[in-house]
This record gives structure tokens, sequence and C-alpha cells, in this order.
């Protein structure tokens, strides 16, 4: 006779909710009265949780800044498995149950009685933007005040950072930047707006300069009359400086930022100049990576322009952005400006594209989102980068394809480590980038079919939140790796 296979009880499961309402619930205990009250009590009163990290995940994170997620350890005792439509579906507690089970669709668990409930540990959506709230996951597993709100002996709940500012950091992918914010004051879209016209972005000490000077650019054009953080004046101050003292790092790299937030600089013989500064700069200070960033991305910035491209190329410019994310693998900066020029130089330009895959450029774009799979900027700026180089050029294609960047794209689009918005536009992106790269044929399409491509497409058109041109890609390369 057969052993009987014992059949094992859950007792870890999850809970997914809000920064504020986790702070109450580590503070006060779970409330019972609260069930249900923002996604349902489909099961009736009681604290609900899953026993899948995922769909826990899946709620916390339409959460202002990806919510908490909390693991949990709970005694389930006598439990009621409940389908829809069951008498008891909402009043299994008065029969004698401890506990409720959906365990068709929802994996849903609901507790009567909180007590049977312990945390273990805190699981931070996004830990940058839990900082910017006044909060850090404690040495405990728990979560606790950051330090500077230690010291304040006022503090009794944690500073919070208005939402519109964290969407606003979210759109300029400035995510990690959001608890420096606030550690300067800045918690809302209104002290920006006000502060803005006497900030000094080098004197915050904040990482990610460049995309916050971005940030800062956008707020003065919107809230100060048209203002912009750089003038004629300033671009020929740098260019000036540049000229000067081409061995001074800080130099270099102060007016390739000015070039880069300048973006068109004026007439057709100070654009020429400028490309030619920028090169040089890349050239004089490879080892500097507070050079070559702001140097990809003033040559992103000049690319836009259709002459630009091919007078950057013949400059060696393209050779200088590869060996920048080359030298540079672990500098975030320099690999999502990097991808960005590379993308930018590709555009409708069949010579760059080849010259990019002859100087390795596939290959860095693909490195750079394999080592930098937590970054947004780089997923984004690498699925657009192989997305322009593939377009009208098979032989980029199948180059692609070697590299391993249907992988990239697809490790990108299924990713659910980012905020919503950041991921919905990774996957848009990635929709994009798989969408061009398999118009090569079916040995393309097969290997996109054979890495689950037709899976991770199907969920991302159906997303909530997925832009038509999303899913207008994601139908068009479903209906070709169909036919394979």
């Amino acid at each position: 006779m057969a052993a009987r296979v014992a059949r094992v009880r859950p007792d870890t499961f999850y809970h997914g909710t809000s920064i504020e309402a986790a702070w109450k619930i580590q503070a006060d205990g779970f409330d019972i009265d609260l069930s249900g009250s923002s996604a349902g009590a489909l099961l009736g009163n009681g604290v609900y949780c899953t026993a899948t990290l995922e769909k826990a995940m899946d709620y916390a994170k339409r959460k202002p800044a990806g919510g908490i997620i909390f693991e949990l350890r709970a005694d389930i005792g006598r439990c009621k498995t409940l389908i829809r439509g069951d008498a008891m579906m909402k009043t299994w507690q008065e029969h004698g149950y401890e506990s409720g089970a959906n365990t068709r669709g929802l994996e849903e668990n609901c507790f009567k009685d909180s007590s049977r409930i312990v945390i273990v540990r805190a699981i931070a959506g996004h830990t940058g933007q839990l900082l910017a709230m006044g909060m850090r996951v404690g040495s405990d597993g728990l979560l606790a005040l950051d330090k500077a709100q230690d010291e304040d002996e006022g503090a009794k709940r944690p500073r919070k950072m208005d939402d519109d500012l964290l969407t606003l950091l979210d759109k300029y992918d400035l995510q990690d930047v959001a608890n420096d914010l606030a550690r300067n004051g800045i918690t809302s879209v209104k002290v920006m707006e006000e502060e803005v016209v006497n900030v000094d972005v080098h004197e915050l000490g904040l990482g990610s300069i460049r995309s916050l000077q971005r940030l800062l650019t956008h707020l003065k054009r919107k809230y100060c009359d048209g203002e912009q953080m750089l003038t004629n004046v300033d671009v020929n101050k740098a260019i000036a400086r540049m000229l000067a003292e081409p061995l001074n790092a800080h130099a270099q790299r102060h007016g390739c930022e000015a070039l880069h937030e300048a973006g068109y600089p004026g007439t057709q013989t100070l654009i020429t100049e400028a490309i030619g500064l920028v090169t040089v700069a890349m050239t004089g200070h490879t080892e500097n990576p507070g050079v070559q960033e702001p140097g990809c991305a003033a040559l992103s910035g000049l690319a836009v322009n259709t002459d630009n491209r091919t007078a950057i190329a013949d400059i060696g410019g393209i050779s200088l952005v590869v060996v920048a994310m080359q030298q540079h693998t672990k500098q975030a900066g320099v690999q999502m400006q990097g991808c960005w020029a590379l993308s930018n130089l590709a555009i409708n330009n069949a010579n760059n594209q080849t010259a990019i895959a002859l100087a390795g450029g596939i290959r860095v774009v693909v490195v750079a989102m394999q080592q930098h799979a937590a970054h947004t900027g780089v997923q984004t700026r690498g699925c657009l980068a192989l997305r322009n180089l593939a377009a009208n050029n098979d032989s980029n294609r199948m180059a692609i394809m070697s590299a391993g960047g249907i992988e990239v794209v697809l490790a990108a689009m299924a990713s659910v480590g980012a905020s919503v918005g950041a991921r919905l536009r990774v996957q848009e992106r990635g929709c994009g980038a798989l969408c061009i790269i398999g118009l090569s044929g079916s040995t393309v399409q097969r290997r996109i079919k054979d890495e689950g491509g037709m899976d991770v497409v199907e969920a991302v058109v159906a997303a909530e939140g997925a832009s038509a041109t999303c899913k207008e890609h994601g139908h068009t390369l479903l209906t070709k790796l169909a036919r394979v």
C-alpha cells in the first residue's frame, strides 16, 4: 500500500498595503473593521493576505512609492475552503472557522482574528521613495523612522513627500534621489516651485545630477515665466572655458553639461564647435565618468538633428560613446546616457547603424541592460537603442539576437521591481524593440518565442495602464509569433 502523503499547511503569507497603512498596522495591529476597504471584502470581515508574494506585490505597487509588503507568519487553524457562490462566502466566521481561503483565481486568505498573525518583516516597494517619506526598513526587518527623523524628538509620524512630486520624479527616472530631496526640505511640487529659482544642484550633493538638472529645467520653464536654466551667455562661457582649460576635468564636465542643457545651441557654426569640443573632452578624460556621462548626454542631445548625426560619426563620436560604456560598466549614468546617444545616432541613418555595430555598440547596450537590470533609465534607453539599431537593418537584427538582445529586452519587460509608471514605459519600449527586431524573419521570431516571448508580451498588453502604442506593437508581434 502506497504511503499517504501529508498535505502541507501554509504558514507564510503576504499582505500588500500603502506605506501610511503599513506604519499604522505595525504600530496598532491589523484593524478588522477596515477589512477589504481598499480591494473589497469578498470573504467577509477579517485580515486579508495571500500565500503568493507576486499577488501582494501586484497590489502594493499601485500605492504611492510602491507601497509595502508585509511577510507574515500565521496559524490558519480550522480553515474553510471557499469558491465563488459558496453559501458561507462571507459568513464562515460564524460557523467555527478561524480562516477562509479562496484558492481559485484570487489566491486569497482571510483570518478572523488578527492575533493569529505575526509580522515577520517589511519589504519596501521602492527603498529610495520610502526614505523620502522619512522611513526605512530597520535591522530588525520592520519599518522605522530614518535617522534624521529619530533625531527629531517631536517626530511621531514619517514626513511624507507629495504624491505629485513622486510622480514627477518617476517621470524623470529620479526615484533614487527622492530621499535626498526630502532631506533638503523639498517634499512637494509647491516647495520645488518656490525653491527652484535659487537651487544650485551642485551644492545639494545629490546623485543623478544629470537627470535632476533636466527636472529643474522643466520646472523653471513651467513655473518661471519661460526662464531657461541656461542662457546663450552661459553656453558661450562654458565653451570658452573648455577651450581655455582642456586638461581641467571640472571645466570639461561643466561645459558638456551646459551644452546638453542648451540642447540645440544656436547657429550651425556653434553646433559644429560644440560637437568638436565634446569629443575632445571625452577623448582627453576617458577615465573620468564625470566627463563621460555628460559628454554622452551632450552628443545624445545634438544627435536629435539629422545632419548632426553624420557630423558626430565623422569626428569619431560613435567610438567615443562605445569606449565610455566599455570603460565605465558600473556607472549607471554613463550606461544610460551612452544608450541614449547610440539610440539617437542610429535614427534613420543606415551608415551609423552599421558603424555602431562594427564598433561593438550592440554588445555594450546588451551588457548595460544585463548589469543594470533594476535601473529604469538604462532599460528604457537600452530598448530604444536596440529598436533603432534594428530598424530596416536585417544584419543588426541578427547581431542583436546573437548578442543576447532578445533575452535582455524580455527580462526588462517582465521585471516587477520598478514603479508602475516606470515599468509601463519599459514595457512599451520593449514591445517596440521586439516588434522591430522580429521583422527579420522566422529565425529571430522563433528565438523570441522560444525565450517565452509570447507569454511576456501577452501579459504586457493585457496589463492595466498599457498604452495604445504598446498594445499595437504587442499585437503585431503576437500575430507574427503565432505563425512560427
